[in-house]
Parts: structure tokens; sequence; C-alpha cells
């Protein structure tokens, strides 16, 4: 189209593409996607996937990744062959463990069961997270020569300041339509962080009453321990004036306190794993079972609260022997 040829022309723009539904915009129609595999199949048992029209330069628009195949090109023409790109989750889903490039598949509207023609898939591309979503949603990309739109949205990739291209951008618009609207020009950037927004607020609540419990039960655990010095001060004077050194007297101490924390740790840990399945949905790269992110907080857990001890631990080494036997 007109518009995209002359923003692909200005000095100052690396790439630029149309398509139906910007990352995050979310509102994309869904298909139910039939392949020849699935051909008898009911079309309520058929896997779904978001549309999106783009043109040949949205991966050079967004960065995102091709897998295999090709994207679209000038030539996949309106009268020629049907022709679409799947993302990778799509291809996972409808032939798992094979290639997807090659195939065959049919888009049909989940409201009455109308279906697009045949159409050959000619690539996979990279997973694009939608809205925030912790799962990246399965997407047919069809070419926009092939699936005509109403509704455009110009992906712009700038080399610099994105903002600062606005008003060029939009007189390049006007330029071939005076009549077209332009609303919402923003950066993809800000679009996320207005998408991960409530997640982030989630997110942050979560972590302060996390801080706030993990803040209590320290100090609940050096009162535990500071109490267990407490009653066992005499114990603890007899075994000094027995000829036991301070540092044993602080292993000892330390000791205790570890058993507890152990204790605790066994109960978190298998709560936590219940939990977790809860939170799932906002670990981004990260399952709810990461060996390395159990490991690690476990060990930083413990030795916070080792460490909570030590002034108890301390404070039992200044217990007076002389003082404590004439108290007994």
């Amino acid at each position: 189209m007109e518009v995209e040829d002359r923003l692909n022309r200005h000095p100052g723009v690396v790439s630029a593409a149309v398509t139906t539904n910007v990352p995050t915009a979310g509102g994309a129609m869904q298909f139910q996607i039939r392949t020849e595999e699935s051909a008898s199949a009911p079309l309520e048992s058929l896997p779904t996937a978001q549309m999106r029209v783009a043109t040949p330069r949205f991966l050079d628009a967004t960065g995102l990744a091709l897998q295999s195949g090709r994207f679209f090109v000038d030539g996949d023409v309106a009268n020629g062959e049907p022709v679409a790109v799947v993302s990778e989750s799509l291809a996972q889903r409808l032939w798992p463990g094979q290639s997807a490039v090659g195939r065959m598949l049919t888009g049909c509207s989940p409201f009455g069961g109308m279906c697009n023609p045949e159409t050959r898939v000619v690539g996979v591309v990279g997973d694009m997270r939608e809205r925030g979503d912790a799962e990246s949603p399965p997407l047919l990309y069809l070419p926009g020569t092939q699936a005509p739109f109403t509704g455009q949205d110009f992906l712009v990739r700038t080399e610099g300041e994105p903002l600062s291209f606005a008003a060029e951008l939009r007189e390049i618009v006007h330029g071939v339509n005076p009549d077209m609207p332009i609303s919402n020009v923003n950066t993809l950037e800000r679009l996320w962080g207005e998408a991960l927004a409530p997640r982030r607020l989630t997110t942050a609540l979560i972590g302060i009453f996390a801080l706030v419990a993990f803040a209590v039960s320290l100090a609940g655990l050096a009162g535990v321990v500071a109490f267990a010095v407490g009653q066992r001060s005499r114990e603890i004077g007899i075994r000094m004036a027995l000829g036991a050194d301070r540092a044993g007297v602080v292993k000892m101490v330390l000791r205790r306190g570890a058993a507890l924390a152990l204790g605790g740790l066994g109960v978190g840990v298998v709560t936590a794993l219940v939990a977790t399945r809860w939170l799932e949905e906002m670990l981004w790269g990260v399952t709810a079972t990461d060996a390395a992110t159990w490991i690690g907080v476990a060990t930083l857990l413990l030795g916070v609260s080792i460490a909570a001890c030590w002034i108890p631990a301390l404070r039992a080494t200044r217990i007076d022997p002389a003082v404590t036997f004439r108290g007994v």
C-alpha cells in the first residue's frame, strides 16, 4: 500500500508494516483451525488460534524471529495460492514434533462454522505474548493482499526516539489520504507498560506482603532462640564453667536456630508447591518448579534465618558462670 511504501522511504524509518492488531492490543479474531489430520473432527474439538493480518515487513518492524520457512513476500498476491504463517505454539499444537512448512490448514469461524479456503503454511515465527499473558496465544498470520482488512495499525521501527517522528509520520499518512483518522500514536514499550500495569501492581503487593511476613518470621525466630537461651542460661553457664569455649556455645545456639529454620522451611516448601500453581501465570520464563529458584530461595532463607540467631548466640557467650552458680 502507498502509505506503507512512503513510510519505508522515510530517512528515519528502519522498517514499517501494517497489521490488524498490534501486540498487547488484544481483540484479535478467533479461528478454529482444521488440518488434513482433523478433516473429519467436529468443529468444537478443533484448536483455536488468533488471526492477524500482516504485510511483508512485519517481522522487521516487530523484531519477531523467523523459525523456519519464510514470511510473506510481494509475490503473495490476491489471486495467487493462499498462504499463511503460524506461530511456534500453533505449529506445535497442530503438528507436534513435525515441520509445519508445506502443511495445509483451514480457518473456520466458531460462529456458524464458515471456513476460509484451504491455505498452505509457508513459515513459522516465534511466539508473541498478548497483554501480559504468561503463555503466548497461538497465532495465525495471513497476508494483507489475500485477507483485506479495514482497521489498520501501522508498526514503525525508527532509528531514534519513536515519538519524535510522530508529526512527520502523520504528514505522510495524510499526504496519501487527508481523511484517514490517526489515533493512539504510542510506543510498544508504553503499550506493554500499560498492559502489564495491573500484573505489576499485583506482584508488587505480593512482594510487600512477603517481605513483611519474612521480617516478622525472622523477628519471631530470633525471639524464640533468645527465649531458649534464657531458659538454658544455667546450663550454658555450667558448660562454660566446665571449660566450654565461646565458639562452642555460639555453635550450639546457632544449631538450635538452624533446626527451627529447617522445620519452618520444610513446611513453607510444601505450602509453596501448592501456592505457586496459582501464581504460575505471573512467572514469565520461570516454571512453578524451577529447581534453581527453589534452591536459591531456600538457601537465602536459611542463611538469613541463621544470621537472625547471631545476636542471641552472642548474648549466650556473655553469661557469667559465677552469676549462674549463685542462682542455683
